[in-house]
């Protein structure tokens, strides 16, 4: 069965000062919308300094990739089909569409000592 992806809304940068001349707004509208075949989701608790991988779920490629850590920082690597890796570091939240190169491994790794875990939403396209 199918569903679909949706990343719906708007992200703004405004001034933080009213009437600031020469500083424009810049609303962007949102409106993603991927259809997957498959999608997995998982919560993963970060309990060694070591990196973790990330099962993907049976999905061999990700087209969509949300992360989202609960508490601190961690460190994504990602390496998509082209054999290029990624580190990135993420400490709110990371949303990654890739429909043309998508993503075949990730994994987590937290700051030392820290307790954490992450948040993941893993899709691919139909």
């Amino acid at each position: 069965m199918s569903s679909i992806f949706q990343l719906v809304g708007a992200y703004s940068v405004d001034p933080t000062s009213v009437g600031v001349l020469g500083e424009p707004s810049m609303p962007t509208p949102l409106d993603e919308r991927v259809l997957l075949a498959r999608k997995h989701y998982d919560e993963i608790s970060l309990i060694s300094d070591l990196a973790t991988a990330v099962g993907m779920g049976g999905i061999t490629s990700a087209h969509v990739v949300v992360i989202k850590p609960v508490a601190e920082k961690v460190k994504v690597r990602i390496t998509t089909s082209d054999g290029a890796t990624q580190v990135i570091p993420v400490e709110e939240l990371l949303v990654l569409i890739s429909l043309s190169t998508p993503v075949t491994a990730i994994d987590l790794q937290r700051d030392a000592g820290t307790v954490t875990s992450v948040k993941v939403f893993l899709g691919e396209k139909v």
